[in-house]
C-alpha cells in the first residue's frame, strides 16, 4: 500500500480484499471510449473516396475498422469491417 498514493490508499481502508480494490479502481478510473468511437463512427461517415483509387479507399476503411475493434468497450459491441459494410 505504500507504493498508492495516499488520496487513493483512503478509499481502500474498508476493503476486504484485493479483487475489490481492482474493482473499485477499474469503475472509478477507467477511461470512456465513447468518444474515441464517436470519431471513428464520424471518420466512416465521411470517408469518400474522391480521387483516390479503389484499393487506398479500401484500406482506409479497413485501418479505421480495424481501429474501432481494438477498443475494448464492453457497453458497446465490436465493430467489424462486415459491419461497416451494410452501413
Amino acid at each position: 500500500m505504500e507504493s498508492i498514493d495516499n488520496t487513493i490508499a483512503l478509499n481502500f481502508t474498508n476493503m476486504s480484499s484485493a479483487r475489490v480494490m481492482w474493482e473499485y479502481l477499474r469503475r472509478n478510473y477507467q477511461c470512456s471510449n465513447d468518444v474515441h468511437i464517436c470519431q471513428m463512427e464520424l471518420s466512416l461517415t465521411v470517408l469518400s473516396q474522391e480521387s483516390t483509387n479503389i484499393k487506398e479507399f479500401y484500406y482506409s476503411i479497413i485501418l479505421i475498422s480495424n481501429e474501432m475493434d481494438t477498443i475494448d468497450d464492453t457497453s458497446n459491441p465490436p465493430t467489424t469491417f462486415n459491419t461497416v459494410l451494410k452501413v
